[in-house]
């Protein structure tokens, strides 16, 4: 119970009143009988604020006025009040959003949605071997660059790729030097037979020191045309880069796209291999990418309602797939693609508890502008209230204002 004691205070030479706590307290009188003299005072006193304002003309004795316990903060709904709100329409309670809708049912909704939003991630209990494969990936695509059109630019190792000097079925002519061009040192043995060509003016071996027969000369001009120790080491490089990745190829496919490196001099068809690579493992290493990358986002609740369809877009098609189809990329794919299923289902259920809570705030809105209009209404306050709530992430302010009903 509130005590409260008003004295000489405008035409209030003594008053006394009590305020029940949590409930709505009611004076009615007539006009003229103090009732904004005493609101008045409560509020100054509550303020710490200068009472005199409320000294009647003449009078000598002090204006008063105590309460028990102390309030700290009163608001007075009286003609100046509304009288200014009308004026510069602005808000009737600042923070409507506090005083109609949080509630504690509400704040134990919105921290169950904050709680669920955090553990929306996806599981990657194997998630070394993903990024594993999204490096490597990465680092393949970078040696194969693509021109405008998507296709790749024949520049690099795809220009020595094409071309026509086949490391692994080297020309009639020079077939002696095979088994040198299939050792592990092949690039530098080209590079060391083309240096070593530059010392055979004298018609003798620069290497042995033994008379060159007469067929050299022409095996000499085949070999520098066709190889270079850049060329080889392209070819080279690349083969690695397919044996990084071979374990996620369909046997079938990959011992073509190796034969038609190896055994192909055609360009186009090389081409046409190289390009089913390159876009297939973008295509997979993207797609895996935006997967490991989901779970470093914080989602944001405003976020939840687009987040099904972002998560569809991240579904990897595992039957658009022909060079990387083998039974552990399918492997990978069901996996992955599984676990974004799971997170999918959780998303639903965050889209209706975000639901119910949008239900609550509906309600709460609706029972707040019923009681308080009922109040202006028997208080014959010729204004009704409405509440403006405008919120995607549903922790936004509510907006309040008074309209005349005339």
């Amino acid at each position: 119970m509130i005590k409260v004691t008003v004295k000489n205070c405008n035409n209030v030479a003594s008053a006394t009143l009590e305020l029940t706590e949590n409930v709505l307290n009611i004076r009615y009188a007539m006009n003229g009988t103090g009732k904004s003299t005493i609101s008045k005072a409560i509020h100054f006193s509550s303020i710490s604020g200068d009472l005199n304002s409320l000294k009647s003309f003449g009078e000598t004795s002090t204006p008063s006025c105590t309460i028990s316990p102390v309030l700290n903060k009163v608001l007075v709904f009286d003609e100046e009040f509304l009288s200014t709100i009308t004026f510069q329409e602005s808000e009737v309670i600042a923070n409507a959003f506090e005083v109609f809708i949080r509630t504690p049912e509400y704040d134990q909704k919105q921290k169950d949605i904050n709680e669920h939003l955090k553990e929306l991630h996806l599981d990657l209990a194997s998630n070394e071997e993903y990024e594993r494969l999204v490096s490597t990936g990465k680092s393949v695509l970078s040696k194969l660059s693509k021109n405008a059109n998507g296709g790749l630019k024949k520049i690099g190792l795809v220009k020595s790729l094409i071309s026509s000097a086949n490391v692994f079925q080297l020309p009639k002519k020079i077939m002696k030097y095979q088994p040198l061009m299939n050792s592990e040192y092949k690039a530098d043995w080209v590079g060391w037979k083309n240096d070593g060509g530059k010392f055979d003016d004298k018609e003798i071996c620069p290497f042995c020191t033994l008379s060159l027969g007469a067929e050299y000369a022409e095996e000499k001009k085949t070999f520098t045309e066709s190889y270079s120790k850049s060329n080889v080491k392209n070819i080279q490089e690349v083969i690695g880069y397919f044996d990084l990745v071979q374990d996620y190829m369909n046997p079938e496919k990959r011992d073509v796209l190796y034969r038609c490196i190896k055994d192909t001099t055609d360009e186009d068809t090389v081409l046409l291999w190289l390009n089913k690579f390159h876009s297939e493992l973008e295509y997979l290493i993207n797609k895996i990418h935006q997967i490991i990358q989901f779970n470093s986002y914080a989602v944001k609740q405003e976020q939840v309602s687009g987040l099904s369809e972002h998560l569809k877009a991240m579904m990897i098609d595992y039957s658009s797939l022909d060079v990387f189809n083998s039974e552990k990329t399918q492997g990978l794919v069901l996996d992955l693609n599984k676990r974004v299923e799971a997170v999918q289902g959780e998303v639903n259920k965050l889209k209706v508890e975000i639901g119910s809570l949008k239900g609550l705030i509906g309600s709460s809105i609706q029972k707040a502008v019923k009681d308080i209009n009922e109040f202006l209404d028997m208080a014959a306050i010729d204004y009704i209230l409405e509440i403006n709530h405008e919120s995607e992430s549903l922790t936004k302010t509510a907006g309040s204002n008074l309209k005349c009903n005339a």
